[in-house]
């Protein structure tokens, strides 16, 4: 909600470090945890993001290990490229 993202913003001293769930078993570099982080945050309050960067740099992963920390039955779109 907007209310919560407000009292975040006002307090704001960055954004969290999440884990994903013991379900993902990949490993993560730093940057592609700082894009699950970043998605975390964004899903928190209920706002929308795109991951962009070079081409090989982990987009996959990063979606896969943010996915592992949504509720099973949450709906979800996964758009791939056709080389996978």
């Amino acid at each position: 909600s907007l209310h919560l993202l407000r009292n975040e913003l006002r307090s704001f001293q960055g954004i969290s470090e999440i884990k994903p769930d013991s379900s993902f078993t990949g490993a993560l570099r730093p940057y592609q945890q700082q894009a699950v982080n970043w998605l975390h945050f964004l899903y928190r309050f209920g706002l929308s993001g795109i991951l962009a960067d070079d081409m090989g740099l982990g987009k996959t992963v990063q979606c896969l290990a943010f996915l592992s920390l949504l509720p099973t039955r949450s709906k979800i779109l996964i758009v791939l490229p056709t080389s996978l």
